[in-house]
């Protein structure tokens, strides 16, 4: 993660929180007011969403700052059930700053007029409380029926105007997606999770253009890791001495029960295996959907680098649906990693390492942590497979101490 501080400075956007930042002696909370794009969901990756980017972030230009960033997103909400809402999920928790982002689900669903007037709503009652407030305007989308892209631009431009009437910051969230689905359709291909969500390079994205609208400084957050430990569910649960349901792809299926063991010398572990021999992507995302009515522990993900796609953009959509179904729907209810190929397959040709590559981008744009083969290491999968699992449980115990 990098930070650029050579942007001109300009007067602040947001005076009253930006100075508290700048001073770093009270702790400033911020609200992060949406639908789905806002919410943590399975689409980047069910630990983060761009709220935690945004802390991240804003850490960068302000070290000194103490930040409480509080993600008050819900799946299909629009700002009529905003403003039903905002009272519990926003108000009480007495924010200095409130960011909204909503409009997605309003396309389809409230007028236009209703639409300006409640944002209007949403911006008067925050400030009543004595929050500053940003507004963003919803991210571009795929070619949808029901969220047509004029109307869309066209609720994006009711968010710009309202800024301006009401003196409120918008970022303009829509024209940074769609400047990217121009000029880098790969980059476009590698942020979306679905033609409405973007994954965690999209929430990256988002919480980029907040900052720079916010500091006038740009930052850099496209290599920020995955939480860590990736596995925390798994080593709470060896913790309590209780069985790991675990489903995973070979040869992981057999590694893990001696990896547990390895952690925790009684530790137990029931085992589903994936079948992926002589498997295509399509073939494994087949499998993929009764992944959570199985409520597992841990999900293992090693897609094999020969399991080929028709074209590169099919592999990347292939692994984001397997990877995907592999995680709860909401916040994350389970541990899911993954495998590079090149840990079970030293030397990959050069079509596989293509693949590999793209599915290892995938697996960064979700937000999922993988285990690789360092560098000149020529131990074998299972002795790097321990190493990564015991380097997860070293870390859990430093965390908690």
């Amino acid at each position: 993660m990098t930070v650029n501080s050579n942007a001109a400075p300009i007067a602040p956007a947001i005076p009253d929180t930006i100075a508290l930042l700048k001073d770093g002696r009270q702790t400033v909370r911020i609200v992060c007011f949406g639908d789905s794009i806002t919410g943590v969901y399975y689409h980047s990756g069910g630990r983060c969403a761009w709220s935690d980017m945004l802390g991240a972030g804003l850490s960068m230009v302000y070290p000194r700052a103490k930040i409480e960033v509080i993600n008050a997103g819900g799946s299909g909400r629009t700002t009529v059930g905003a403003l039903e809402q905002i009272g519990s999920t926003v108000l009480s928790r007495k924010p200095q700053l409130v960011i909204a982002m909503f409009g997605m689900n309003d396309v389809v669903n409230v007028p236009v007029e209703t639409y300006r007037s409640n944002l209007v709503q949403i911006v008067k009652q925050c400030r009543a409380v004595g929050a500053e407030v940003v507004l963003c305007t919803p991210t571009a989308t795929y070619p949808n029926k029901e969220r047509p892209a004029d109307k869309l631009a066209q609720f994006c431009g009711i968010v710009r105007s309202v800024g301006m009437e009401l003196h409120t910051p918008v970022v303009d969230c829509y024209r940074a997606f769609d400047d990217i689905r121009v000029q880098d359709p790969r980059a476009w291909l590698l942020m979306m999770s679905d033609t409405i969500h973007p994954n965690m390079n999209g929430h990256k994205v988002i919480a980029e253009e907040i900052i720079a609208t916010l500091t006038a400084r740009r930052v850099s957050l496209a290599d920020a890791p995955p939480p860590c430990p990736v596995i925390p569910r798994t080593l709470a649960l060896l913790a309590e001495g209780k069985t790991v349901k675990v489903i995973a792809m070979p040869p992981f299926d057999k590694f893990i029960v001696r990896g547990v063991r390895e952690i925790k010398s009684n530790g137990r572990v029931e085992v589903t295996t994936w079948p992926t021999a002589g498997k295509s992507l399509a073939d494994i995302q087949a499998w993929s959907p009764g992944i959570r009515p199985m409520k597992p522990d841990l999900v293992i993900l090693a897609i094999p680098a020969s399991a080929a796609g028709a074209t590169e953009a099919d592999v990347i959509n292939r692994h984001t649906k397997i990877i995907q179904n592999s995680i709860s729907y909401g916040r994350q209810e389970w541990d899911c990693c993954g495998v590079h190929p090149s840990v079970t397959k030293a030397e990959l040709s050069a079509a596989e390492i293509k693949l590999a590559q793209s599915g290892a981008e995938v697996f960064h744009a979700l937000h999922v942590g993988t285990v690789i083969r360092p560098t000149n290491d020529l131990s074998s999968a299972e002795d790097i497979f321990f190493r990564w699992l015991r380097s997860q449980a070293q870390r859990e115990t430093k965390r908690r101490d």
